[in-house]
């Protein structure tokens, strides 16, 4: 079984959480599979995958706390979010965290496609939001090219 040169675990906490297991092959590309939990399951089924997946990286949608999410109808989607990105801190992965404005401006769906990752996220908007994350982390550390780049890592 080939192994893939890079893997990194990307992550969208809240209320439903998105996780998606990135990995990047030399030779045919990337590999993306994408879940979605209830909040009363995340916590374990993310930690577990972890324990499995052994990535590279952990990438990490990052949690602000604002006016607006202070007055959210799912303030207690905040608070999840905040526990489990504590308990990743736990977890001896590598571990980046950025906001999600910073991550969609770059990992745009048109990236999303040209890299063969949007059709297997189809339905799951959190668990595509998470395969931003771990898409950015993987070309910004310089382990993958960009889908957009003609360039070789």
């Amino acid at each position: 079984m080939r192994e893939p040169v890079t893997t990194v675990v990307g992550i969208d906490p809240g209320g439903t959480t998105g996780v998606a297991t990135l990995m990047y092959y030399r030779d045919s590309g990337w590999l993306v599979v994408p879940r979605q939990y209830g909040q009363a399951n995340a916590l374990t089924e993310t930690l577990d995958l972890l324990s499995r997946a052994n990535p590279d990286a952990v990438a990490v949608e990052r949690f602000i706390v604002s006016n607006r999410s202070a007055r959210s109808r799912s303030s207690g989607a905040g608070e999840f979010a905040r526990e489990l990105i504590g308990a990743l801190q736990y977890t001896g992965c590598p571990l980046d965290r950025r906001t999600a404005s910073q991550v969609k401006r770059w990992a745009t769906d048109k990236r999303l496609s040209a890299a063969g990752l949007l059709e297997p996220t189809k339905g799951m908007p959190h668990a595509r939001d998470a395969t931003r994350h771990a898409l950015f982390s993987m070309v910004h550390r310089k382990w993958a090219p960009d889908p957009l780049s003609r360039a070789e890592v």
